[in-house]
């Protein structure tokens, strides 16, 4: 009996390997699995497995005779990461959009709720049109489908999941080497480095977060602690980097560190393990990966309680902080996590690598 076939279109982007790696590590003895990827630069590595298949130009589904032939063979079609979806629509026929599942990150989602005008009406009326065909969807988090619904239609409950972007099983992070050392948990300390934002999209609403900090610094009882506010810029949109570049610097003044050099995963772990406090004031859901580091790290974490992002990890039982409370808390209050709270955010974010093994099955076997 022949393995079920499954072709992945998995975005060009930092993720990609990882998201190769894993579906490999754990799904190829079962199913066969081919990776389509567009690869636009050099700046991320996708991996050297043989069954990744790499294409200058979306346009070579259509053309490339080969790519064609394991389309039209294959069980299921994901795509992930839709940046935008219409590169796709030009080139797959409706009998391929029948068995395709499309893994929305959040800004191929959101790019639609805020778009005005012709082309963005067109691509929510493209976008019911496949889902009422039968296209899957595939949100990271529970919460986001929601969303899904208000800018495009629901879907068929039986062509709906959720699944995260995984990360490689094949390096395994050892968060516990940055775990905050014994004598410093649970108590305030004389200087703080407070991590805001992930990267260059307006949607971090870094200014609005920099005026709350400042005002926070000059409150009494902080006069007395340090504060550095780590900004990481190295991706995104270039016009707003200049723009909270400029802003850091006027609000926060010597306290502003942006960071604006690309990393690889591992120095980037140990550049968020520098930092004491993450803020992110992120309008919809963004982040995820850096939050879920942070909280891998024993890190104090803030979020706006208006996103589906605080909803998902209130209701798994983490401990979040409102972004509001730095408007108002005292030191202690705001700086300081309590152990319990650390412990159990680890132990939740220890168990994702076998909740993302167990919602892509659901999605292989539907």
């Amino acid at each position: 009996m022949s393995k079920p076939k499954i072709i992945h279109l998995p975005f060009y982007d930092k993720f990609t390997e990882s998201y190769i790696s894993f579906m490999n590590y754990h799904f190829l003895e079962d199913y066969t699995q081919s990776f389509i990827v567009r690869k636009s630069d050099d700046r991320y590595d996708v991996g050297e497995y043989k069954n990744i298949i790499l294409i200058d130009e979306y346009s070579e589904l259509k053309t490339d005779p080969r790519i064609v032939k394991r389309l039209a063979a294959a069980d299921k079609v994901i795509i992930s990461g839709n940046f935008p979806f219409e590169n796709y629509v030009k080139y797959l026929p409706p009998s391929i959009w029948r068995k395709t599942f499309i893994q929305f990150w959040g800004g191929d989602m959101y790019l639609y709720r805020e778009g005005k005008g012709l082309k963005f009406s067109a691509a929510r009326t493209i976008m019911r049109t496949l889902v009422k065909s039968g296209t899957g969807v595939i949100n990271l988090i529970e919460e986001d489908y929601d969303q899904f619904c208000k800018i495009f239609c629901k879907a068929r409950k039986n062509r709906h999941f959720v699944a995260g972007v995984p990360n490689d099983p094949l390096k395994k992070d050892n968060f516990s080497e940055f775990y905050p050392k014994p004598d410093e948990i649970g108590k305030l300390k004389d200087e703080y480095r407070m991590l805001v934002g992930n990267a260059a999209y307006p949607e971090n609403q870094h200014i609005e977060a920099f005026h709350m900090i400042n005002e926070m610094k000059q409150r009494d009882g902080f006069g007395d602690i340090k504060v550095k506010v780590v900004v990481p810029l190295s991706y995104g949109d270039d016009d707003y980097k200049e723009e909270v570049m400029k802003a850091g610097e006027e609000i926060l003044g010597e306290s502003f560190l942006p960071v604006t050099d690309y990393m690889e995963r591992q120095d980037y772990i140990k550049f968020l393990a520098s930092c004491d406090i993450a803020v992110f004031n992120n309008n919809r859901q963004q982040a995820l990966g850096n939050i879920c580091i942070m909280l891998n790290l024993g890190r104090k974490v803030f979020l706006r309680d208006d996103t589906p992002m605080w909803e998902y990890f209130r209701d798994r039982g983490y401990y979040l902080y409102n972004i509001n409370d730095i408007k108002d808390k005292t030191p202690e209050e705001l700086f300081v996590l309590p152990e319990e709270a650390m412990q159990k955010n680890i132990r939740e974010q220890a168990d994702r690598a076998e909740e993302d093994v167990r919602d892509w099955t659901k999605v292989f076997e539907s």
